[in-house]
């Protein structure tokens, strides 16, 4: 018998939905224009620069693009490794805050590329992990859409 989720309530929801937002926020003002977790953003961005032949700028969108396919493997392993429900979130979220931390720390040194490729990692976790709040499909990334299933 599976566990069930106690960690999907709409607190969290909101507070992971939140997160993504300000990490994505973050990472376009501050880290040059490039989302940590809305790829189809990215994607969008990467078109463009390619048109415009500014192929510099390009490469930066690419590397946002692998870090986060890369956290998602990352994660995957994760939840075929770990059964407990609970458990595996609780480890999950540790990874992110700890992720979180090493950023933090590297800020101010490290080139922005490395900045979004390490937060592309958390947004891709919580994509991964938290699917489903009450029962129904939730995408942590997205908030327009969260809030209404929130308010139900």
């Amino acid at each position: 018998m599976k566990n069930k989720d106690i960690f999907m309530h709409p607190l969290i929801a909101i507070l992971l939905a939140i997160t993504s937002g300000g990490i994505d926020a973050y990472t376009f003002i501050e880290q040059g224009g490039v989302f940590a977790g809305l790829q189809t953003g990215n994607s969008i961005l990467f078109g463009i620069s390619l048109a415009n032949h500014e192929f510099d700028q390009s490469l930066k969108y690419i590397f946002s693009i692998i870090f986060f396919a890369l956290g998602i493997v990352i994660i995957k392993v994760m939840q075929r490794k770990l059964d407990s429900i609970n458990i595996r979130k609780v480890i999950i979220m540790f990874y992110e805050i700890v992720v979180i931390m090493i950023v933090c720390l590297l800020v101010k040194n490290t080139s922005s590329v490395l900045i979004v490729g390490l937060l592309s990692l958390v947004s891709a976790a919580q994509l991964q992990e938290f699917k489903l709040l009450k029962g129904n499909p939730f995408n942590p990334l997205m908030m327009t859409g969260n809030i209404s299933k929130i308010a139900n």
